[in-house]
């Protein structure tokens, strides 16, 4: 049992790869890091956080909730392999958008994601 978040110690992240609540904790600790290094953009890692908060059963903790918002407002912007099927002028046009949306929600995201590396860490555990 996870003294964190009370869940048992052993979940699922993708079929046949089992991670380990502390390994999963690590996991939004590093995402949350890595937004605050500014080596992981607000949206990636917003659609990230939310599926792990599901995954977590966390998905109703107030951390996770801006991050589920910022994922909603976000999911039209093209992220990974499917920018390959995107126009590039279409394709600039959008990661104009979503930067400027990034930059608007940076000082209380970096709040949260410190937040985030607090409670989840390695330290935490």
């Amino acid at each position: 049992m996870c003294n964190l978040c009370g869940r048992q110690e052993s979940m699922s992240v993708a079929p046949g790869n089992e991670l380990s609540l502390t390994q999963l904790h690590q996991l939004v600790a590093d995402i949350a890091q890595g937004v605050m290094d500014g080596r992981i953009c607000i949206t990636e890692a917003s659609r990230t956080l939310t599926r792990l908060a599901f995954r977590l059963g966390l998905e109703d903790e107030e951390i996770f909730i801006g991050f589920r918002g910022i994922d909603s407002e976000t999911d039209t912007f093209p992220l990974g392999e499917v920018r390959a099927l995107w126009n590039p002028l279409a394709l600039l046009r959008e990661d104009i958008e979503r930067e400027r949306y990034e930059a608007e929600v940076r000082e209380s995201v970096v709040i949260d994601c410190a937040e985030l590396v607090r409670k989840y860490g390695r330290s935490a555990t």
